[in-house]
């Protein structure tokens, strides 16, 4: 087996996630590891089999989620829409089994929609990388912008449900505006009346 030494350099600056990614590669590269991992765990499927499940869309989940850093100094913690300090990463997950599919890490205080739209086209562009049945975005309601929407509707193979943000509109009326110009259907096996 070869060897390979990790070690402190005076000139060049390596943070904990790219010497992850170094180990990752000299462990893919230099090591049997991969091939001895698949014959004690054969029932393991690909990433290749993502929506192979009948599905008809693989979902295709963006959501922010906050990380308490309360009581320290780093840098980049702001308050966080939780109500603490912190930061406020985006990421995106695909298929069912939630595949880590893109991370941003991002400061606390940042509005999730605040720089979404390249992350979402990123986000769209390695989903079609990795399957090719059709794509069920599912967003909150941070992300109800027209910007979005737009963007959501360039892609032929993305549909999406996005949880509406109601703002300032007027409940009541955009309710009753949807009973008179919209078509009321009862769900599956039930009697319309």
């Amino acid at each position: 087996m070869r060897k390979f030494i990790i070690e402190r350099s005076e000139d060049e600056f390596y943070t904990s996630h790219s010497g992850l990614a170094l180990v990752g590669l000299g462990i893919n590269r230099f090591t049997k590891l991969s091939g001895k991992l698949k014959r004690a765990m054969p029932d393991t499927k690909p990433i290749s089999n993502i929506g192979e499940n009948n599905s008809a869309s693989v979902p295709l989940d963006i959501d922010v989620f906050c990380m308490d850093n309360s009581g320290t100094k780093k840098e980049g913690i702001g308050y966080t829409y939780h109500g603490y300090h912190g930061y406020a990463p985006i990421a995106a997950y695909l298929g069912e089994e939630g595949w880590c599919l893109n991370l941003e890490f991002r400061e606390g205080s940042r509005h999730s929609q605040n720089n979404f739209i390249p992350f979402l086209q990123e986000s769209l562009a390695r989903a079609g990388v990795l399957t090719r049945r059709p794509l069920l975005l599912r967003l909150d309601s941070a992300h109800d912008a027209v910007e979005t929407r737009a963007t959501i509707s360039g892609h032929q193979k993305a549909d999406y449900i996005l949880k509406w943000n109601p703002r300032k509109h007027d409940r009541k009326a955009l309710f009753e505006r949807g009973l008179r110009e919209g078509k009321v259907t009862p769900p599956p096996g039930m009697a319309s009346g």
